[in-house]
């Protein structure tokens, strides 16, 4: 006689995935203008600024009647609000008039040598020992964030990151920086739909989440254990 399958059948244990955010949570401040001023040097990395202001108004501007756009679609808040889309613009501005025509081979060589060089006074220690405690139980651990691939990759993947979501740069057929994003910048809801992407459901996982900002509470809600991060790495559910 066949045995049937009952309720006695111990559940499947979902696997587990460590989501961390970079900027803020895993640093101590924002990594994007740093990046900027190790490879243009600080006065010049100002006078663009300044040369730029009028333009970051504009895409205060642009933001604005997009998401209203949006919202009379019914799609409120694509990115993360008018906020985080004009972060977004201004960012992709800034890295459009300072790197618009460098190979991504130059980028990258770069941004390795920015985080050789600069890491050790951005990154903060107790975040690596969390991440650590992360991989000795076994979790698929995943650096996700809104700042560029060409300094996260190496970077994470040396730090031990199984996987690294960052905001990818467009390039052209001949391998040069366009001075666009080749997709949207991994900000507020972008992280959960780029998360979703590379993993499938999340229902299918047991998921933590570290972030300490307004584009991360997406991402946090998201999670079955979303963490907000403080200080030297303090976090509270």
């Amino acid at each position: 006689m066949q045995r049937s399958m009952t309720s006695n059948t111990p559940p499947v244990a979902r696997p587990v995935v460590a989501v961390f955010d970079f900027d803020g949570t895993l640093t101590r401040r924002d990594t994007s203008l740093p990046f900027v001023v190790f490879v243009l040097g600080r006065v010049k990395t100002w006078l663009t600024i300044v040369r730029l202001v009028p333009m970051f108004g504009l895409d205060l501007v642009t933001a604005f009647w997009d998401e209203r756009l949006k919202s009379q679609a019914g799609q409120r808040e694509s990115l993360g609000g008018v906020v985080g889309k004009w972060e977004a613009n201004v960012h992709e501005r800034l890295l459009r008039h300072c790197f618009a025509g460098m190979t991504a081979d130059r980028l990258r060589d770069l941004g390795e040598r920015f985080m050789a060089i600069e890491g050790a006074s951005l990154i903060k220690q107790a975040g690596l020992r969390r991440l650590a405690w992360h991989k000795s139980q076994g979790h698929r651990c995943i650096l996700i964030s809104a700042s560029i691939d060409v300094y996260l990759d190496a970077w994470a993947t040396d730090a031990g990151f199984d996987d690294v979501l960052g905001t990818q740069l467009e390039l052209d057929d001949k391998g040069v920086f366009t001075g666009r994003f080749a997709m949207e910048p991994c900000w507020g809801r972008a992280k959960v739909r780029r998360l979703e992407s590379h993993l499938g459901s999340l229902a299918d996982y047991t998921v933590f989440a570290y972030g300490d900002s307004r584009g991360d509470k997406d991402l946090l809600a998201a999670a079955d254990h979303g963490f907000l991060v403080r200080g030297e790495f303090e976090f509270t559910k």
